[in-house]
């Protein structure tokens, strides 16, 4: 922080020219958060994709049996005159 209390790129260049074993250490917790924020956003998209494939299975599942029931009604509605 400057003097104004804003963050001074100045001064944060210069603590890691001073510090490079920190700067070494920031590079690596970059790259850490990188992979990290990768692997969140593909695990999400995998699980979103996993909710609508089992939706969608429930709603095949209810027209396959809705299909059956109407199926099974008719063959019992149409065999009764005969």
């Amino acid at each position: 922080m400057n003097a104004a209390g804003m963050f001074d790129w100045a001064k944060f260049k210069e603590y890691f020219k001073a510090n490079p074993a920190q700067a070494e250490f920031l590079k690596q917790r970059e790259k850490d958060a990188e992979l990290n924020a990768k692997y969140q956003i593909y695990s999400s998209l995998i699980q979103a994709a996993s909710y609508t494939t089992k939706a969608e299975g429930k709603l095949k599942y209810k027209w396959k049996l809705i299909r059956l029931l109407l199926l099974c009604w008719s063959i019992v509605f149409f065999n009764q005159g005969q």
